[in-house]
């Protein structure tokens, strides 16, 4: 970005318009950098957390288009695993940390609650065993 942080866009003061259209959208401050928070990114493959691996079919996936995520893919995995993976910074929900989300998982296990903490790692909270997580049903808008 051409602009310092404070640049003023409409009513926010650390929100930047760019003009480029190769850059594609409006950006935030976030802590020591700009992050896009409209247009699209493109689908972005994040790094596995230890004891995870992407399944066949396509990998874990995630963009911010206009503001909201929206993941895709599939990982396997454990509740002793953790951590799945670790979203960056202005791709975090904009909903009080640690909320739960639900999401599909292998066929005997059905359903999973995972939790996203303040800092953007994404894990399973569930008692009991499962297999394999779906991404795909995971939707909110970013702050």
């Amino acid at each position: 970005m051409d602009a310092a942080p404070g640049t003023r866009v409409g009513q926010h003061a650390s929100v930047y318009a760019d003009t480029d259209t190769a850059k594609n959208g409006d950006y935030r401050w976030i802590g020591s950098e700009w992050n896009q928070i409209l247009g699209d990114t493109g689908w972005l493959s994040p790094a596995l957390g230890s004891g995870w691996t992407n399944e066949s079919g396509g990998p874990v996936q995630y963009h911010r288009k206009n503001g909201v995520i929206s993941m895709r893919g599939r990982a396997s995995g454990s509740l002793e695993a953790g951590v799945a993976f670790r979203l960056p910074p202005g791709f975090l929900p904009d909903i009080k940390s640690g909320a739960p989300f639900l999401t599909i998982c292998d066929a005997t296990s059905g359903i999973v609650r995972v939790q996203i903490s303040s800092a953007g790692d994404i894990f399973p909270v569930n008692s009991g065993a499962f297999n394999t997580l779906s991404f795909a049903a995971l939707r909110f808008d970013a702050i």
